[in-house]
C-alpha cells in the first residue's frame, strides 16, 4: 500500500463523513420519511431503496480507509458512480 498525501487524506474524509451521515438519512427513512419529503419524489424510487443505499454508504465510508488499495479505488468507484446517479435523479425530480 502507498502512503496517502494530506490532501488524499482529507478528501477522504470529507467524503466519509458525508457519506456517513447520508448512510444515517437512508437507514432511518422507513421511520422518518425525511428524505422523501424533503426532495417531494412522488414515490419516485421503491420503499426499499433508501436503507439499502443507506446500508452500501456506511460499508463505503468504511472501506476508503482500508489499507488495500484496490479496496479504497472501489470505494472511490461507487462514489463517482452514486454522485453521477444523484445527478440524473435530481435532474429528473426538475431540482
Amino acid at each position: 500500500m502507498s502512503s496517502p498525501n494530506v490532501l488524499d487524506y482529507a478528501f477522504r474524509v470529507i467524503e466519509s463523513m458525508a457519506f456517513s451521515i447520508h448512510a444515517v438519512l437512508g437507514l432511518t427513512e422507513p421511520f422518518t420519511g425525511c428524505l422523501r419529503n424533503a426532495f417531494h419524489d412522488g414515490g419516485a424510487l421503491p420503499s426499499w431503496f433508501w436503507p439499502v443505499a443507506g446500508a452500501f454508504l456506511a460499508v463505503v465510508a468504511a472501506a476508503n480507509f482500508s489499507g488495500i488499495d484496490s479496496v479504497v479505488l472501489a470505494a472511490q468507484a461507487y462514489i463517482a458512480a452514486f454522485h453521477s446517479g444523484a445527478v440524473m435523479y435530481h435532474l429528473r425530480l426538475g431540482h
